[in-house]
């Protein structure tokens, strides 16, 4: 369903991979999870390229989202990220979604 998930107050890096066809979200950090999730490429998801939700925090940096049914990055529940550098195209939903109490940094993103 799902590519990566990253929860429960865990720590990691997460780059350089190729994910495509998810029926979810292509990477997930949630629940007090912070991560570095750099230089992926995630393609033609269900779910949103990127999501981030319950306190989690970190960095979504210089990764490709393409064609994801919806929002290529994706923040809510308290999530508080530093999003630079990624670029997200041909998506059928947001380039990037903040709400439900999502917060974060915002930075140098491609959005078409």
């Amino acid at each position: 369903d799902g590519g990566i998930v990253v929860h429960n107050h865990a720590r990691g890096t997460i780059k350089g991979n190729t994910i495509s066809g998810n029926a979810k979200a292509g990477i997930t950090m949630c629940t007090g999870a912070k991560a570095l999730i750099a230089e992926n490429c995630i393609l033609s998801g269900k779910g949103s390229g990127i999501l981030c939700h319950s306190d989690a925090g970190g960095v979504v940096r210089a990764n490709r989202i393409s064609q994801t049914e919806k929002a290529g990055v994706e923040m809510r529940k308290r999530a508080a990220t530093h999003v630079l550098g990624n670029i997200i195209t041909a998506g059928l939903a947001q380039g990037i979604h903040v709400h439900t109490d999502g917060k974060g940094h915002f930075e140098c993103n491609q959005i078409s």
